[in-house]
């Protein structure tokens, strides 16, 4: 079967239709050449394919991985152990809270992959580990009906929860706040620095106070959004050179590559400076000292491997993000090995020597 070719300019209403995906009920765009993303004179040319040849059951294969998962699941399981001995969640209102949060998480990441996609970053990822524009899978307009409708239910299930505990409707003000902030303002500028902080406050703070509806939920709140916006500019990093050709402006890219390093080790200080913090106040330095110490001694094995690295080309530069990504999930993990040893060791331990 001979492919078609479509090449069409940015601003025009064959454009539009083509990157939306609404030329044809029967047939798929799928950008093949992108020239001169991020300005108002690039063009794209499209391999017009059939909708048959498209593998539609796949299409949200991948979508939202562990790694993002994490970001709405690690909180629920933090309060959780921390309040096992008195479980301050009925099963109704924790069942509800993990599937809007999922819900919520897999709204934000169509919203976000949609605009990424329009204006080109998606287009132009040398990894095409989002394929669901990329590949024809689901069409622009298609995912924008998808996000109305799991907002709609991530919406639906948060009802039970701000029955339960109404003062929630604050975190879900302070959310939508954000999100819109972040969205607006993010996007159109294509500044993503702005979406970044959007989008830490909204998994730190906003989501502890939405699970456990406290002040003291906060300290938690900052330190995680600190993890998530670091786990954002590790993506950006291994992404620069996409980023910048696209024009998207975020931490990193503002800087020149040689100033990029610094910028991530700065971000990935701060957080531990931030978790240090929060522990010295709740807790004593036995239950995390020897956490932090772990991670200070992987940091600086780390910065080694991360200073010496010269291009944005080239494998070097996944190596160092995926290092990068260790340290995030050591993190994670320490931190869950010292929840459950509270909840489950710590307590027989107790009795044992009382």
């Amino acid at each position: 079967m001979n492919s078609e070719f479509r090449t069409a300019k940015k601003g025009t209403s064959e454009f539009d239709q083509l990157i939306r995906g609404t030329f044809s009920a029967t047939q798929r765009a799928l950008p093949v050449h992108n020239l001169r993303v991020g300005s108002s004179e690039e063009e794209v040319t499209f391999e017009i394919v059939d909708k048959k040849e498209v593998k539609p059951w796949v299409a949200y294969r991948g979508f939202i991985g562990p790694k993002k998962l994490l970001y709405v699941l690690f909180p629920i399981f933090y309060f959780s152990m921390l309040h096992w001995s008195q479980p301050f969640l009925h099963s109704a209102e924790l069942e509800c809270l993990i599937l809007g949060l999922v819900l919520s998480l897999l709204a934000v990441q169509m919203k976000v992959d949609t605009q990424d996609f329009i204006s080109g970053y998606d287009r132009i990822r040398s990894d095409k580990s989002q394929k669901v524009l990329n590949k024809g899978w689901r069409t622009v307009a298609q995912l924008e009906r998808d996000f109305k409708i799991v907002s709609g239910l991530a919406v639906l299930m948060s009802v039970i929860p701000l029955l339960m505990e109404p003062v929630r409707v604050l975190s879900l003000l302070a959310t939508l706040v954000l999100f819109f902030v972040g969205y607006s303002w993010g996007v159109s500028r294509k500044n993503r620095l702005v979406r970044d902080i959007a989008l830490g406050l909204i998994a730190g703070p906003a989501l502890a106070f939405w699970i456990l509806p406290h002040a003291k939920s906060l300290a938690f709140g900052v330190v995680w959004g600190c993890l998530v916006f670091f786990s954002l500019q590790l993506e950006h990093f291994q992404h620069y050179f996409a980023q910048t050709q696209a024009g998207e402006k975020n931490l990193v890219t503002m800087k020149s590559f040689d100033q990029a390093p610094s910028v991530i080790w700065a971000v990935w200080g701060v957080c531990l400076i931030v978790y240090a913090l929060m522990r010295s106040l709740s807790s004593h330095v036995a239950w995390w000292g020897g956490a932090l110490l772990v991670l200070i001694v992987m940091s600086f094995i780390w910065r080694k491997s991360l200073f010496r690295l010269q291009s944005p080309a080239g494998s070097e530069i996944d190596k160092i993000v995926r290092l990068g990504n260790q340290l995030y999930y050591t993190f994670i993990t320490l931190w869950i090995a010292e929840l459950l040893f509270k909840a489950f060791v710590a307590p027989i331990v107790a009795i044992w020597f009382r």
